[in-house]
């Protein structure tokens, strides 16, 4: 059963994730103290991939609200929701490499005056052309199970229950992150029925969620990933060797 008093928490740090950068008399944007002070006290763990890390390590039921709360509030982000889904199932250097991805991607959509999907399809067409792999391609063929890489089950089983936790804690409206998250991990594992069910509750809080809507109509599918068929599938670590992935 979730604690009414740590729920309170997470709900007061959530708020203090939110909050906007205020401008001084001088129009200067300034960071809330309270959020400067919880960045503080996060320390190195405001990074994502450092973040997933600590939290594989720590036993659920001793996991704070500001952690909690941070894992919320990065799941509820696409470019972080999706680098630190695949961190929890393949490990910290496919997280690192997905979300620099992320960050590049957003910035060279900013540059050419694109939205981020409309520059991804671009790309993987361009790639397509020169029959080459791309990171985002990689990328993205984990996130669709199209690899016979095999995710790592122990860190699959500990994250699930590390975000239970978190939803269970976290205002309905901030759910819809991590339920997308614990559902692409449920499925990974093959039990499609578990997904179903977090897809589901997150489509029950937000109808309109891109990435709800998504899973549901992949899942819904039937997508079964490779992994599951593999049968000497190599290590997480193994997914592509670094010089048949190019940069772009």
């Amino acid at each position: 059963m979730p604690d009414p008093g740590l729920a309170d928490l997470v709900a007061r740090t959530l708020d203090v994730c939110d909050a906007e950068d205020r401008r001084d008399a001088f129009g200067r944007r300034r960071r809330p103290h309270e959020l400067e002070r919880l960045l503080e006290e996060l320390g190195a763990l405001v990074d994502p991939v450092e973040l997933v890390e600590a939290l594989l390590d720590e036993d659920p039921a001793d996991i704070g609200a500001d952690l909690l709360a941070w894992l919320v509030h990065l799941a509820g982000r696409p470019a972080f929701r999706d680098a630190m889904m695949l961190q929890f199932a393949f490990g910290p250097a496919i997280g690192a490499l997905a979300l620099d991805d992320a960050m590049e991607v957003n910035e060279r959509a900013a540059e050419h005056g694109e939205a981020v999907s409309e520059l991804v399809a671009r790309e993987s067409r361009e790639s397509g052309e020169r029959g080459a792999e791309t990171v985002a391609g990689l990328l993205s063929r984990l996130l669709l199970g199209e690899s016979s890489t095999r995710p790592d089950p122990d860190r699959i089983e500990r994250a699930i229950a590390v975000l239970r936790r978190a939803i269970a804690h976290a205002p309905e409206r901030h759910r819809p992150g991590p339920l997308c998250i614990a559902a692409w991990l449920a499925w990974a594992l093959g039990r499609g029925s578990a997904a179903g069910v977090f897809v589901d509750r997150a489509l029950e809080i937000e109808p309109a969620h891109t990435m709800a809507g998504l899973l549901y109509a992949y899942l819904g599918s039937g997508a079964i990933p490779e992994w599951a068929f593999a049968a000497d599938a190599p290590d997480a670590g193994d997914a592509a060797p670094a010089d048949e992935v190019s940069d772009r």
